[in-house]
């Protein structure tokens, strides 16, 4: 079991020196346990260089001392987003397509400005899994499956591919089932047609626009929510809708089932009879700005547990060591997960000892 040693205790300061790994570490940052206490019955030759394997290589009383297991692995996280729209394209939804494409189009500008990385991808797919040709397979504009980070680099390109894609038509399925076809797309088509959009280490955010509620039977919301946070390896999945609230939009079904999984993974929602869809959309860009960036950071090698570090140093050059309050470490995974992600352009440097 790990213990803690005061800055004031004869016994920190013995170990400290035995372990030291730099010059400079932040005392918040430093566990240590009993791990490496002396075990001359190891060592067999003064002249040995100490290595990491659990032996006490060279005779000076210490287990895989200096710096023979230490570890430091650096991370330049960029700011990922996927956006994946999900666009109702039934008969009555005309006027609101136009809309959307309208708002989308002030999207791309947002994305921008400040933000030192334009690493993201956007789909488009349709409600409709009646015709195998929509079904969630990424719906193509320009020719393009889906916009890239090579494509968003170019704005007035990225503008027009949108609003072309989101551009679905009005002759789909009464039937709306945005929950199967968010399922088809990333995971029965995800290693096929639409290869290449999702990324397991971007933020992925799923826009549905509708005038109806969910007939989706399959998966269920819980199984549909679940299935969102299994995929949650990076900075995290959260559903946004554009549809009927229950008392607006009295032309429009109340959109209960979406309005149920934007509860429950944080998202946000605009009334559909509301032309100014750009309104809603301009809080998902800062949403993606704010939260893209990753903050979960597989590790080369396994910890043993007695020391790590984490120092994040942002694209202006100033360092700041997280404290163990700061961040988890997910043992059985050797993953560090940042409470809160590092700004945009920022290093990570994760220092710890590995086990042999």
């Amino acid at each position: 079991m790990a213990t803690s040693y005061p800055k004031s205790s004869p016994a920190r300061a013995t170990v400290f020196l035995s372990l030291v790994l730099c010059a400079c570490v932040p005392e918040t940052a430093i566990v240590f346990d009993d791990r490496d206490q002396p075990d001359a019955s190891d060592c067999d030759d003064a002249d040995a260089v100490e290595v990491c394997d659990g032996v006490d290589n060279n005779c000076d009383g210490i287990i895989d001392g200096g710096t023979a297991c230490a570890m430091i692995d650096t991370f330049e996280p960029q700011t990922q987003l996927d956006l994946l729209f999900v666009v109702d394209n039934s008969l009555s939804m005309g006027a609101e397509q136009v809309w959307l494409r309208a708002g989308a189009a002030k999207l791309i500008p947002w994305f921008y400005g400040d933000w030192p990385y334009h690493d993201t991808h956007i789909g488009v797919i349709t409600t409709d899994m009646d015709d195998p040709a929509q079904a969630g397979r990424l719906q193509s504009g320009d020719e393009a499956r889906f916009a890239n980070a090579d494509m968003m680099a170019q704005p007035a390109q990225a503008v027009a591919w949108l609003t072309s894609a989101l551009d679905v038509g009005i002759t789909g399925s009464s039937e709306e089932c945005a929950r199967e076809a968010v399922d088809a797309a990333l995971n029965e088509h995800n290693d096929t047609v639409n290869a290449g959009f999702r990324r397991d280490e971007a933020h992925l955010m799923i826009v549905v626009v509708s005038d109806e509620d969910d007939a989706s039977v399959n998966p269920t919301i819980p199984t549909f929510v679940a299935m969102l946070e299994e995929l949650d390896t990076g900075p995290g999945s959260t559903f946004h809708a554009i549809v009927a609230p229950e008392t607006d939009c009295p032309d429009d079904t109340y959109g209960a089932a979406h309005l149920k999984v934007v509860d429950q993974t944080g998202g946000t929602t605009h009334p559909i009879c509301r032309p100014d869809y750009a309104g809603s959309l301009e809080p998902l860009a800062q949403l993606a700005l704010d939260g893209g960036t990753r903050s979960r950071f597989k590790l080369s090698a396994t910890p043993d547990g007695s020391y790590m570090s984490v120092l994040v140093t942002d694209a202006f050059g100033d360092s700041e060591y997280y404290g163990p309050h700061m961040y988890d470490w997910i043992q059985d995974a050797d993953v560090v997960s940042l409470h809160n992600p590092p700004q945009s352009g920022s290093t990570v440097e994760i220092s710890y000892k590995r086990l042999p």
